[in-house]
């Protein structure tokens, strides 16, 4: 099976959160432009029962620097999901620390 119909049906499922790396490009999520896996996802998150959260950051920079996208998402269900999620960045640092 494909990424898309193991996330279908993951969101055909009410219980289920979804975050991860989607590689999904939408300008949605302030993404500079759309690719064919945010746009797929954008559909699938229309058609389902779940509400998207992106970072208010980029999660993704290119290593010179000049680039930067969202591309790590979460799906969460609609029934749980809340207005007040905030996002922040991680800090680098092993456990052990």
């Amino acid at each position: 099976r494909g990424v898309h119909e193991n996330m279908k049906c993951g969101l055909a499922k009410l219980n289920t959160i979804l975050i991860g790396d989607f590689n999904a490009h939408h300008k949605k999520w302030d993404c500079t432009n759309n690719n064919a896996t945010g746009v797929a996802l954008l559909q699938l998150v229309n058609v389902s029962t779940h509400t998207l959260y992106e970072p208010n950051e980029p999660t993704w920079h290119s290593y010179d620097g000049r680039q930067n996208s969202i591309i790590d998402l979460a799906l969460v269900p609609d029934e749980i999901a809340v207005a007040n999620v905030e996002c922040h960045q991680t800090v680098n640092r092993s456990l052990s620390q």
